[in-house]
């Protein structure tokens, strides 16, 4: 069998088989909770069972600062960090999910998002950051552009953490293939490109039908992994950085060469 040029998934409550063009699942993203509860509402267990641990991923709705369940006493980022806990716990506790990235479910229906862009970048980035200092967890998100703008100003805003990027919406193909060729026009978010694209979702067709694409085969082996924009460098820049590597060498030299005279130093 010829490798497909695209791995198709569903997210949330949708059930096998996969409903168009007869196309295989290859991957399930299902809710664990939300902020600091774990639940199994908008988990399809079904779904998981039916796919290999490694390729079923969880999600968890991020909420904002001004978000009911965060202490009065708790920053920003101490409150984004929390949250990320939470979802590393109850990741730890489905056994239906195998699959290492995690990703933090970014929109205005989580609740607590205002427009203090400060403040919600310290959510963000608190998070983010706890998610990557948990061993062999990659930390991801689900978002718009257009709610990833709302909520931090830009979408050239970097949260300080590299991250997955599931890019939501923009486009309503109806098929998988479809959605491929539309691919080089998804936008970067966050200074990450999109790994996966949720291109099809219950608000296209008044059903919940939220279907998954990527041209990349990262759930083989239970992880995806942060895809960086590359920012082309000028060539002052380029000058200059070769300036700093010829001083960097000429230093090291020197190091070099005063660590041989002190070897042979007859008196040592």
């Amino acid at each position: 069998m010829a490798t497909p040029s695209y791995y198709v998934g569903t997210d949330t409550n949708n059930a096998l088989p996969f409903p168009v063009d007869g196309a295989i699942e290859h991957f399930y993203i299902g809710r664990l909770g939300g902020e600091l509860t774990a639940s199994s509402l908008g988990f399809d267990a079904e779904a998981a069972r039916a796919l290999p641990s490694d390729q079923v991923y969880g999600y968890w709705n991020l909420g904002g600062p001004a978000h009911s369940a965060r202490s009065a006493v708790q920053t920003a980022v101490a409150w984004g960090a929390a949250q990320a806990e939470a979802a590393v716990k109850a990741h730890h506790e489905n056994p239906l999910v195998g699959g290492k990235t995690l990703f933090l479910d970014t929109e205005a229906g989580n609740g607590g998002w205002g427009s203090d862009v400060a403040i919600n970048r310290q959510v963000m980035a608190g998070a983010l950051y706890r998610l990557a200092q948990t061993p062999g967890m990659v930390p991801g998100v689900y978002v718009a552009p257009r709610f990833w703008t709302e909520s931090f100003g830009t979408t050239e805003w970097i949260p300080g953490t590299a991250f997955v990027l599931y890019l939501a919406g923009t486009t309503c193909p109806n098929n998988a293939a479809t959605a491929m060729a539309q691919w080089a026009t998804l936008p970067a978010v966050g200074g990450m490109r999109p790994m996966i694209w949720q291109y099809h979702v219950s608000e296209c067709v008044g059903a919940a039908q939220d279907w998954d694409v990527t041209p990349y085969n990262g759930f083989i082996g239970g992880i995806w992994h942060p895809t960086p924009i590359v920012v082309p460098i000028s060539q002052i820049d380029l000058v200059r950085l070769r300036a700093q590597i010829r001083v960097v060498v000429g230093d090291l030299q020197q190091v070099v060469e005063t660590l041989a005279a002190i070897a042979n130093d007859p008196k040592r």
